[in-house]
């Protein structure tokens, strides 16, 4: 897998979320990696992990994919409906990855963490089947 392949998928989740005006209402970003002047709540895609998935005449990759939500919210109520809002979107069936062919996508769990400076974190994980157009 390429960096182009990393970039496009990013791209792809990152301009799918930033579609959902409800999502958005309640998210002050999606990122690719940590902003540290970003206002909480909001999203970073990554890290992911790739394995082969090819097979004659196919080139394909089985992603597993985090999105991590955080937010400073009290109790993790926000950052659990945001992560469920995520989760949703991103089952839709609209996904589109520029130049490769999204074969199944699947949810494959949450895991709700606090951190000591008193964020409260969510990661998604999901597991994706793509190949190249």
């Amino acid at each position: 897998m390429s960096e182009a392949g990393f970039a496009a998928i990013n791209q792809a989740i990152k301009a799918h979320l930033l579609a959902d005006g409800a999502l958005m209402g309640g998210l002050k970003g999606v990122f690719d990696e940590p902003d540290h002047r970003a206002r909480l709540p909001y999203a970073i895609i990554g890290p992911h992990s790739i394995s082969d998935w090819s097979a004659q005449n196919l080139d394909g990759t089985n992603w597993r994919i985090t999105i991590r939500v955080f937010s400073r919210h009290p109790a993790n109520r926000e950052v659990l409906l945001l992560a469920d809002q995520i989760r949703a979107r991103l089952l839709d069936g609209g996904l589109a990855i520029e130049g490769w062919h999204l074969a199944h996508l699947q949810f494959e769990g949450l895991q709700s963490l606090r951190d000591g400076d008193g964020v409260s974190q969510a990661q998604l994980r999901f597991k994706a089947l793509i190949h190249r157009l």
